[in-house]
């Protein structure tokens, strides 16, 4: 039985969805994506939190926000994108919608992007757990030249893949006001990325939609912050004996860490000892050899695969 999860109902909440921007240097891009914002065919409210920027990206969201009074503008010193995007979660007016999603500064939505993925999240009798949906996207170059999907047509989300990768994009994430809830409350945490904390919580507390079909414009340039340039073996061994040279902090292995801490209550025992394998695994050889022999833990392919169980076998996962 689905536990239900902790709801604001003392706020109105709006059937229409809210789109969260974070902006930072993007005047090249920012105006087309804009305009596909605007041209979708599901009702939206947009607030952009501009994030520092040094260019026009300020002075062009301003007058959209002056011409259109669904969008919504706030602005900030310069945290990065994952902060950024938190603070954005946290902001009192998310409270009040039921769909939220996700969204970057250079690409381009199809028209129909948010009403396909609310009609997917709208199939889920229980909304009172967190709820979240992300898709396929269609990978172009900066003229907007196809590239091809970024995911194949066998791509699936399974609980044991999202520990070897984060595989949900954050542009085509859209969640419930449940999910939203449930993010703040762990908005203090170790959060690696946005769109992964996002998954992490939804895979875990709720219910992960994956559509397979691309209803955005994901564009490749110089200054993605992340791009679709998919992990290889020899970029694996590499990164590990890179790391084994200049050792980083394990801030996945912090992150579950925080994540059990946090949302213990919601958890199921076998899902809190599967977590502990993770949160352990330096400190217990079997636990290791559990990671890199489980044959449910894998990636989106073999070459990310290896590649994970290579660094879990140098005790450096991430």
């Amino acid at each position: 039985m689905e536990k239900k999860f902790l709801v604001n109902e003392k706020v109105s909440i709006s059937n229409k969805a809210l789109v969260l921007l974070s902006t930072y240097n993007g005047e090249n891009y920012i105006e087309e994506l804009l305009d596909s914002l605007l041209g979708q065919t599901y009702p939206i409210d947009i607030l952009i939190r501009d994030d520092g920027s040094s260019d026009n990206t300020y002075n062009i969201v301003l007058e959209y926000q002056k011409k259109y009074d669904n969008i919504y503008f706030i602005s900030g010193e310069n945290k990065g994108f994952v902060k950024s995007f938190t603070t954005l979660v946290c902001e009192k007016r998310v409270e009040h919608y039921q769909w939220i999603a996700f969204c970057d500064q250079d690409d381009i939505w199809l028209p129909d992007k948010v009403e396909r993925a609310v009609n997917a999240l709208k199939k889920y009798k229980n909304q009172r757990i967190p709820l979240m949906y992300c898709s396929n996207l269609q990978v172009v170059d900066s003229k907007l030249n196809h590239i091809g999907k970024m995911q194949g047509s066998r791509f699936s989300i399974s609980r044991t893949c999202i520990y070897v990768q984060n595989i949900a994009v954050g542009c085509t994430i859209v969640f419930n006001h449940a999910a939203a809830e449930a993010y703040k409350m762990g908005a203090g945490n170790t959060i690696e990325a946005h769109d992964y904390f996002m998954l992490f919580l939804c895979r875990f507390l709720g219910r992960v939609y994956y559509d397979s079909n691309a209803y955005i414009l994901y564009r490749q340039h110089l200054n993605n912050v992340y791009g679709a340039d998919k992990m290889t073996l020899f970029k694996g061994i590499r990164n590990v004996l890179a790391d084994w040279v200049h050792p980083k902090k394990e801030t996945r292995i912090d992150a579950v860490r925080d994540f059990v801490k946090t949302y213990q209550q919601f958890l199921s025992a076998k899902d809190i000892s599967f977590l502990e394998t993770f949160m352990n695994y330096k400190k217990n050889i079997l636990y290791r050899l559990n990671l890199v022999l489980n044959p449910t833990i894998a990636g989106s392919d073999i070459k990310t695969t290896i590649a994970f169980k290579v660094r879990v076998l140098f005790g450096r996962m991430y």
